[in-house]
C-alpha cells in the first residue's frame, strides 16, 4: 500500500508566497535520492532541482514520516552553499 501524502496549512502559504507550482514538493519527496535527517529538528530534508522563476533552483522540502503517511511540512530554495554548510557542520546527516 502506498503512503498518502499530506500538505501542512505551512507549506500550503509557502507555496502561495513564493509562486512554486503545487505538485513540485510531492514531487521532489517522491523522487529525490538526496536526503537528510535534521538533527537539531528532528525532522527529514529530502532535496531537488528545478528551473523556477528563470534560474535553475535547489529546493529543500522538510517533511516527517511514518508507516501510513508522508506529511510534507515546509519548502524552500536552497542559498548557496547552505547546503554544503549544515552537511559540514553535522546538522544534516545522509539518510
Amino acid at each position: 500500500m502506498a503512503k498518502v501524502i499530506r500538505y501542512t496549512p505551512h507549506l500550503l502559504l509557502r507555496l502561495g508566497l513564493r509562486d512554486i507550482p503545487h505538485e513540485l514538493p510531492k514531487h521532489i519527496c517522491m523522487f529525490s535520492d538526496d536526503r537528510y535527517a535534521d538533527a537539531k529538528t528532528g525532522k527529514y530534508i529530502a532535496i531537488g532541482n528545478t528551473d523556477h522563476k528563470g534560474k535553475s533552483r535547489e529546493f529543500a522540502v522538510v517533511y516527517e514520516e511514518t508507516a501510513k503517511e508522508i506529511l510534507l511540512i515546509s519548502i524552500h530554495p536552497l542559498k548557496p552553499y547552505q547546503k554544503q554548510n549544515r552537511i559540514a557542520s553535522g546538522r544534516w546527516k545522509k539518510i
